[in-house]
């Protein structure tokens, strides 16, 4: 299985406690995949809290370890090709768009698994979600 990774995953592997980075790198080293959205919202984070002097990265830093991560994904699903289903779904379940768009790219990929720290995403959806601390130390999902 080929866990689809939310944008917070890729964030936590920068910024997060130690042992959540230890976690989301591992996972960030496999092959993984997600949809185009989540380097817009990765990016998106880090700026706002580099402006906002919660983490101290230079550009040149940020480029280096993105790249790092963003190497190892497999695939970024162009998010266009998603948006009916996730209308609807977000309609329906009262919830972010841009969340949900990982959510149907997980139920899509077959036995796919999301993974995130978001707890709303882990309420509506544990089918398909699981939470990176339950994500063993060299990334393998149970």
């Amino acid at each position: 299985m080929i866990p689809v990774l939310d944008a917070s995953i890729v964030v936590e592997a920068l910024i997060g406690t130690p042992e959540r980075r230890k976690r989301a790198r591992a996972l960030c080293a496999r092959t993984w995949q997600a949809t185009d959205l989540c380097a817009m919202e990765t990016v998106a984070v880090l700026v706002a809290r580099v402006a906002g002097r919660v983490v101290r990265f230079s550009v040149a830093e940020l480029q280096r370890e993105l790249e790092v991560l963003f190497s190892s994904a497999t695939t970024l699903r162009p998010s266009a090709r998603l948006w009916r289903q996730v209308l609807a779904t977000a309609m329906a379940k009262n919830h972010k768009a841009y969340d949900v768009f990982y959510v149907v790219y997980a139920e899509q990929s077959g036995r796919a698994k999301l993974v995130t720290i978001d707890p709303e995403v882990l309420r509506k959806w544990p089918h398909v979600a699981v939470h990176l601390d339950d994500v063993g130390e060299l990334g393998e999902i149970s």
